[in-house]
């Protein structure tokens, strides 16, 4: 893979490469290398599959439209499946947080810019079209979810034995209430997975996103959730509200119309258990089939973040709902 690197990257440089260096991909099975000419770097990112591929050059194209920092795409090889794209640097939002303390001005002031940059994705529209308008968060996404995440990697494989057959189907025909309710709400762009890790803070203190080429349609709430509630770096309490009432009040700016915080958060907390619940599923996979046990401690995590919004009051009123 190294010598197809150098010659995708020298052939489109036209620079001799002087060294390589492979990235850590986190949870992903996606690789990614950080190649060195002369004074310049890139990063190249590669793909088994041709339609990740293909969806993060599509989706790249539609962000930079609407003007959402992304890196910019310099190559690509459709054979190799090989990007060349800008360097978006070694800071994810993760790292600066753990740098500077979450207390820190500097960075609730990159929060709030963040919070912007989901409203700003939802409400803002290119004539351009993009995969991710063709697929959602529908209520098959949400059961594909379940299967392959919460059923096979929680239940089958991390917590095997674990359940008994009237738990599950008291915990399915509960995850069925949420995601009939979820999926009949009004879709907007979603990136799907705007978390610390993704978000690349430049020299300047910008915000740069990457990881995007799954962004599908599905709930407003669904990356403010991914952001707020990041395993990576816990927020405090005051923090989370803040950024939710920056995110209402830029919403309501951009559509003109103010935004019903009770209805809003009911959703958020809906959102927040079936994402963690996939979270979990994501986790339990990275250790399982990855072979990656730094993901094991998230998996409690997660399921505690579940179990303690179950609790709450909003989530009570939902549910009420979901009956009537």
């Amino acid at each position: 893979m190294l010598d197809t690197i150098r010659t995708f990257v020298e052939n489109h440089t036209h620079q001799p490469l002087d060294a390589i260096d492979e990235l850590t991909p986190g949870a992903s099975a996606r690789q990614y290398f950080r190649v060195h000419l002369r004074e310049q770097t890139f990063i190249v990112s590669h793909t088994q599959d041709k339609t990740t591929f293909d969806d993060f050059l599509d989706i790249q194209k539609y962000l930079d439209a609407i003007h959402i920092p992304v890196p910019q795409v310099f190559a690509y090889d459709e054979n190799q499946h090989l990007i060349l794209q800008s360097d978006a640097g070694n800071q994810p939002l993760t790292k600066v947080v753990q740098e500077d303390g979450v207390e820190s001005e500097r960075i609730k002031r990159l929060y709030i810019q963040a919070v912007e940059m989901i409203a700003q994705m939802q409400f803002s529209q290119s004539p351009a079209p993009s995969a991710a308008f063709t697929r959602a968060f529908d209520t098959s996404k949400f059961w594909f979810e379940w299967d392959v995440h919460l059923q096979k990697y929680v239940i089958n494989g991390f917590a095997e034995k674990v359940f008994t057959e009237p738990d599950l189907n008291r915990l399915r025909r509960f995850y069925g209430e949420i995601i009939r309710h979820l999926a009949s709400q009004p879709r907007y762009f979603c990136h799907r997975d705007f978390q610390s890790s993704n978000l690349m803070v430049t020299a300047d203190d910008r915000l740069l996103i990457v990881d995007f080429q799954d962004a599908r349609l599905g709930l407003a709430q669904y990356d403010l959730v991914s952001l707020i509630e990041d395993v990576y770096v816990p927020l405090p309490a005051a923090l989370k509200i803040e950024l939710i009432d920056h995110y209402l009040k830029k919403v309501a700016q951009l559509t003109g119309k103010p935004v019903e915080k009770a209805s809003f958060m009911m959703y958020y907390d809906l959102t927040l258990i079936q994402r963690k619940l996939h979270d979990a599923g994501s986790f339990a996979r990275a250790y399982l089939d990855l072979g990656k046990p730094q993901f094991l401690p998230y998996i409690p995590q997660c399921l505690h973040t579940v179990i303690h919004t179950m609790k709450g009051d909003r989530l009570n009123a939902a549910l009420g709902c979901l009956h009537r």
